[in-house]
Protein backbone atom coordinates (compact mmCIF):
# COMPACT_ATOMS: atom_id res chain seq x y z
CA UNK A 1 0.00 0.00 0.00
CA UNK A 2 0.95 3.36 -1.33
CA UNK A 3 1.82 5.78 1.58
CA UNK A 4 2.99 8.95 -0.47
CA UNK A 5 0.86 9.64 -3.91
CA UNK A 6 1.77 12.10 -6.49
CA UNK A 7 0.15 15.76 -7.19
CA UNK A 8 0.86 17.26 -11.13
CA UNK A 9 -0.65 20.45 -9.71
CA UNK A 10 -0.25 22.28 -13.02
CA UNK A 11 -0.98 25.70 -13.92
CA UNK A 12 -4.19 24.55 -16.17
CA UNK A 13 -4.63 21.04 -15.25
CA UNK A 14 -4.00 18.73 -12.18
CA UNK A 15 -3.41 15.32 -11.87
CA UNK A 16 -2.94 12.87 -9.09
CA UNK A 17 -1.22 9.04 -9.17
CA UNK A 18 0.67 6.54 -6.96
CA UNK A 19 2.88 3.98 -7.41
CA UNK A 20 1.89 0.41 -6.39
CA UNK A 21 4.18 -2.96 -7.14
CA UNK A 22 2.84 -5.92 -9.64
CA UNK A 23 3.95 -9.07 -8.02
CA UNK A 24 3.22 -10.78 -11.65
CA UNK A 25 5.31 -8.53 -13.16
CA UNK A 26 7.72 -7.86 -10.09
CA UNK A 27 7.95 -4.14 -10.60
CA UNK A 28 6.63 -0.64 -10.06
CA UNK A 29 3.68 0.52 -12.19
CA UNK A 30 2.44 3.90 -11.70
CA UNK A 31 -1.45 4.38 -11.81
CA UNK A 32 -2.67 7.92 -12.94
CA UNK A 33 -6.61 9.40 -11.75
CA UNK A 34 -7.19 11.13 -14.74
CA UNK A 35 -11.34 12.32 -15.31
CA UNK A 36 -14.18 10.78 -17.12
CA UNK A 37 -12.44 11.57 -20.29
CA UNK A 38 -9.05 10.27 -19.30
CA UNK A 39 -7.41 13.37 -19.08
CA UNK A 40 -6.15 15.52 -16.11
CA UNK A 41 -8.24 18.08 -13.96
CA UNK A 42 -9.01 21.30 -15.55
CA UNK A 43 -7.65 23.46 -12.47
CA UNK A 44 -10.77 25.51 -12.60
CA UNK A 45 -12.82 26.78 -9.88
CA UNK A 46 -16.29 27.62 -10.49
CA UNK A 47 -18.35 29.80 -7.53
CA UNK A 48 -21.71 29.03 -8.32
CA UNK A 49 -24.03 30.56 -6.01
CA UNK A 50 -23.52 28.75 -2.76
CA UNK A 51 -21.69 25.85 -4.41
CA UNK A 52 -18.18 25.23 -5.56
CA UNK A 53 -17.74 23.20 -8.89
CA UNK A 54 -13.95 22.48 -9.55
CA UNK A 55 -12.73 20.28 -12.54
CA UNK A 56 -14.28 19.94 -15.91
CA UNK A 57 -17.81 21.10 -15.28
CA UNK A 58 -16.40 24.27 -14.15
CA UNK A 59 -14.53 24.69 -17.14
CA UNK A 60 -16.98 24.00 -19.65
CA UNK A 61 -18.31 26.86 -18.13
CA UNK A 62 -15.57 29.21 -19.57
CA UNK A 63 -16.28 31.42 -22.54
CA UNK A 64 -13.31 32.85 -22.79
CA UNK A 65 -9.62 31.56 -23.07
CA UNK A 66 -6.92 32.91 -20.83
CA UNK A 67 -5.76 32.01 -17.32
CA UNK A 68 -7.04 34.28 -14.42
CA UNK A 69 -10.86 35.18 -12.93
CA UNK A 70 -13.58 35.22 -15.14
CA UNK A 71 -16.80 36.47 -13.26
CA UNK A 72 -17.00 33.84 -10.90
CA UNK A 73 -14.78 31.30 -12.32
CA UNK A 74 -11.14 30.83 -11.86
CA UNK A 75 -8.68 29.09 -13.90
CA UNK A 76 -5.06 28.45 -12.74
CA UNK A 77 -5.41 29.94 -9.09
CA UNK A 78 -1.78 28.48 -8.92
CA UNK A 79 -0.96 31.83 -10.07
CA UNK A 80 -2.14 33.69 -7.82
CA UNK A 81 0.00 31.95 -4.70
CA UNK A 82 2.51 34.34 -2.92
CA UNK A 83 0.65 37.30 -3.92
CA UNK A 84 -0.42 40.09 -1.14
CA UNK A 85 -3.89 40.66 -2.67
CA UNK A 86 -5.90 37.15 -2.71
CA UNK A 87 -8.00 36.59 -5.98
CA UNK A 88 -10.93 38.96 -6.44
CA UNK A 89 -13.95 36.62 -7.41
CA UNK A 90 -17.61 37.71 -8.11
CA UNK A 91 -17.29 40.77 -6.06
CA UNK A 92 -15.57 39.27 -3.00
CA UNK A 93 -11.53 38.63 -2.20
CA UNK A 94 -10.46 34.81 -1.40
CA UNK A 95 -7.09 34.37 -0.63
CA UNK A 96 -5.24 32.17 -3.24
CA UNK A 97 -4.63 29.05 -1.00
CA UNK A 98 -8.35 28.98 -0.38
CA UNK A 99 -9.21 28.86 -3.62
CA UNK A 100 -5.91 26.14 -4.34
CA UNK A 101 -7.42 24.26 -1.68
CA UNK A 102 -10.66 23.40 -3.90
CA UNK A 103 -8.06 21.99 -6.44
CA UNK A 104 -6.28 19.75 -4.03
CA UNK A 105 -9.40 18.24 -2.43
CA UNK A 106 -10.92 17.88 -5.63
CA UNK A 107 -8.10 15.67 -6.88
CA UNK A 108 -7.48 13.70 -3.55
CA UNK A 109 -11.27 13.23 -3.15
CA UNK A 110 -11.65 12.03 -7.09
CA UNK A 111 -8.30 9.55 -6.41
CA UNK A 112 -9.94 8.22 -3.02
CA UNK A 113 -13.21 6.89 -5.16
CA UNK A 114 -11.41 5.30 -7.03
CA UNK A 115 -8.89 4.14 -4.64
CA UNK A 116 -10.83 3.71 -1.28
CA UNK A 117 -8.69 1.95 1.02
CA UNK A 118 -5.42 4.53 0.27
CA UNK A 119 -5.66 7.70 2.89
CA UNK A 120 -4.14 10.17 -0.10
CA UNK A 121 -2.76 12.06 3.19
CA UNK A 122 0.79 12.68 2.24
CA UNK A 123 1.67 13.92 -1.38
CA UNK A 124 4.80 14.53 -3.21
CA UNK A 125 3.95 18.12 -5.46
CA UNK A 126 5.50 18.97 -8.32
CA UNK A 127 5.81 22.65 -8.85
CA UNK A 128 7.68 25.15 -11.46
CA UNK A 129 10.99 26.50 -11.04
CA UNK A 130 9.70 29.56 -10.77
CA UNK A 131 7.86 29.20 -8.08
CA UNK A 132 9.23 30.99 -5.05
CA UNK A 133 9.38 30.51 -1.07
CA UNK A 134 6.35 32.39 0.21
CA UNK A 135 4.29 30.54 -2.67
CA UNK A 136 5.67 27.32 -1.84
CA UNK A 137 4.47 27.99 1.91
CA UNK A 138 0.95 29.13 0.69
CA UNK A 139 0.98 25.80 -1.60
CA UNK A 140 1.63 23.75 1.86
CA UNK A 141 -1.02 25.60 3.33
CA UNK A 142 -3.48 24.74 0.87
CA UNK A 143 -2.59 21.36 0.96
CA UNK A 144 -3.56 20.62 4.22
CA UNK A 145 -6.57 22.75 4.10
CA UNK A 146 -7.29 19.95 1.52
CA UNK A 147 -6.24 17.00 3.99
CA UNK A 148 -2.87 16.78 2.28
CA UNK A 149 0.75 16.70 3.80
CA UNK A 150 3.34 17.69 1.32
CA UNK A 151 5.93 15.12 1.60
CA UNK A 152 8.43 17.02 -1.12
CA UNK A 153 8.23 19.63 -3.92
CA UNK A 154 9.85 18.22 -7.24
CA UNK A 155 10.54 20.54 -10.00
CA UNK A 156 8.51 19.85 -12.68
CA UNK A 157 11.18 19.53 -15.72
CA UNK A 158 13.26 17.19 -13.54
CA UNK A 159 10.15 14.86 -12.91
CA UNK A 160 9.35 14.90 -16.44
CA UNK A 161 12.32 13.90 -17.06
CA UNK A 162 12.46 11.02 -14.35
CA UNK A 163 8.76 9.73 -15.11
CA UNK A 164 10.31 9.96 -18.79
CA UNK A 165 13.75 7.63 -17.74
CA UNK A 166 12.14 5.16 -15.73
CA UNK A 167 9.54 4.17 -18.77
CA UNK A 168 12.45 3.26 -20.37
CA UNK A 169 13.38 -0.73 -20.42
CA UNK A 170 16.81 0.30 -20.35
CA UNK A 171 16.62 3.13 -17.57
CA UNK A 172 19.47 1.37 -15.39
CA UNK A 173 21.88 0.92 -18.77
CA UNK A 174 21.09 4.36 -19.38
CA UNK A 175 21.68 6.59 -16.09
CA UNK A 176 25.38 4.90 -16.50
CA UNK A 177 25.89 5.81 -20.11
CA UNK A 178 24.80 9.51 -19.05
CA UNK A 179 26.95 9.58 -15.92
CA UNK A 180 28.43 13.14 -15.90
CA UNK A 181 26.87 14.39 -18.78
CA UNK A 182 24.23 17.36 -19.52
CA UNK A 183 20.98 16.89 -20.65
CA UNK A 184 18.40 20.15 -21.20
CA UNK A 185 14.60 19.19 -20.45
CA UNK A 186 12.03 21.45 -22.23
CA UNK A 187 8.67 20.97 -19.84
CA UNK A 188 6.17 22.87 -22.12
CA UNK A 189 3.23 23.15 -19.39
CA UNK A 190 -0.21 24.51 -20.12
CA UNK A 191 0.43 27.99 -18.27
CA UNK A 192 4.73 28.13 -18.12
CA UNK A 193 7.22 26.94 -20.26
CA UNK A 194 10.21 25.79 -17.43
CA UNK A 195 13.81 24.64 -18.89
CA UNK A 196 16.41 22.73 -16.61
CA UNK A 197 19.94 21.82 -16.87
CA UNK A 198 20.51 18.27 -15.53
CA UNK A 199 23.52 16.44 -14.89
CA UNK A 200 23.62 12.65 -14.30
CA UNK A 201 26.07 12.51 -11.20
CA UNK A 202 27.05 8.86 -9.15
CA UNK A 203 23.40 7.60 -10.61
CA UNK A 204 21.58 10.85 -9.46
CA UNK A 205 19.52 13.33 -11.36
CA UNK A 206 21.28 16.49 -10.29
CA UNK A 207 19.39 20.20 -11.56
CA UNK A 208 22.75 22.27 -12.62
CA UNK A 209 20.13 25.64 -13.42
CA UNK A 210 16.94 26.59 -14.12
CA UNK A 211 14.89 29.25 -15.92
CA UNK A 212 10.68 29.33 -16.34
CA UNK A 213 8.67 31.27 -18.80
CA UNK A 214 5.05 32.40 -17.71
CA UNK A 215 4.47 33.55 -20.85
CA UNK A 216 4.56 31.42 -23.56
CA UNK A 217 2.81 28.12 -22.09
CA UNK A 218 0.31 25.41 -24.01
CA UNK A 219 -2.45 28.22 -23.28
CA UNK A 220 -1.59 30.60 -25.42
CA UNK A 221 -1.10 27.85 -28.20
CA UNK A 222 -4.78 27.23 -27.52
CA UNK A 223 -5.74 30.93 -28.14
CA UNK A 224 -3.82 30.67 -31.46
CA UNK A 225 -5.74 27.58 -32.74
CA UNK A 226 -9.06 29.55 -31.60
CA UNK A 227 -8.16 32.61 -33.66
CA UNK A 228 -7.07 30.06 -36.77
CA UNK A 229 -10.31 28.16 -36.66
CA UNK A 230 -12.28 31.38 -36.84
CA UNK A 231 -10.68 33.29 -39.04
CA UNK A 232 -10.91 29.85 -41.37
CA UNK A 233 -14.65 29.72 -40.14
CA UNK A 234 -15.29 33.11 -41.37
CA UNK A 235 -13.62 32.55 -44.80
CA UNK A 236 -15.82 29.72 -45.50
CA UNK A 237 -19.16 31.32 -44.03
CA UNK A 238 -18.90 35.25 -43.84
CA UNK A 239 -22.64 35.69 -42.96
CA UNK A 240 -22.48 33.84 -39.16
CA UNK A 241 -22.14 36.18 -36.87
CA UNK A 242 -19.72 34.68 -33.39
CA UNK A 243 -21.08 36.93 -31.23
CA UNK A 244 -25.02 35.71 -31.91
CA UNK A 245 -23.94 32.25 -31.37
CA UNK A 246 -25.14 29.87 -27.98
CA UNK A 247 -23.43 31.38 -25.12
CA UNK A 248 -22.02 27.80 -24.65
CA UNK A 249 -20.79 27.60 -28.17
CA UNK A 250 -17.28 29.70 -27.51
CA UNK A 251 -16.59 27.34 -24.30
CA UNK A 252 -16.98 24.11 -26.61
CA UNK A 253 -14.60 25.61 -29.44
CA UNK A 254 -11.80 26.15 -26.84
CA UNK A 255 -12.10 22.82 -25.29
CA UNK A 256 -12.15 21.22 -29.28
CA UNK A 257 -8.90 23.40 -29.73
CA UNK A 258 -7.47 22.23 -26.84
CA UNK A 259 -8.24 18.56 -27.85
CA UNK A 260 -6.75 19.63 -31.33
CA UNK A 261 -3.75 20.60 -30.00
CA UNK A 262 -3.31 17.30 -27.52
CA UNK A 263 -3.61 15.10 -30.46
CA UNK A 264 -0.91 17.00 -32.48
CA UNK A 265 1.29 16.65 -29.48
CA UNK A 266 1.56 12.79 -29.75
CA UNK A 267 2.00 13.02 -33.76
CA UNK A 268 5.47 12.80 -34.93
CA UNK A 269 4.76 14.42 -38.25
CA UNK A 270 1.95 17.09 -38.59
Amino acid sequence: MAGIFGIDFGTTNSVASFIQRDPNQNRWLPEVFTDEQGRPHPSVVWYSGSDTVVGRQAKDHLGKLGLGVFGDIVRSPKMFLGSQTGIHIGGVTRPAREVVSEVIRYVREDAKKKEPALPFDRAVFTIPVAMDGRARAELRQAALAAGVHVHQFVHEPLAALYGHLRSLPEFEELRSRLERRLVLVFDWGGGTLDLTLCRFQNGALVQVVNVGDAEVGGDAFDLEILKLVKRKHAEAYPAVDWTKLQPTAEARLISQCETAKIALSVKERH
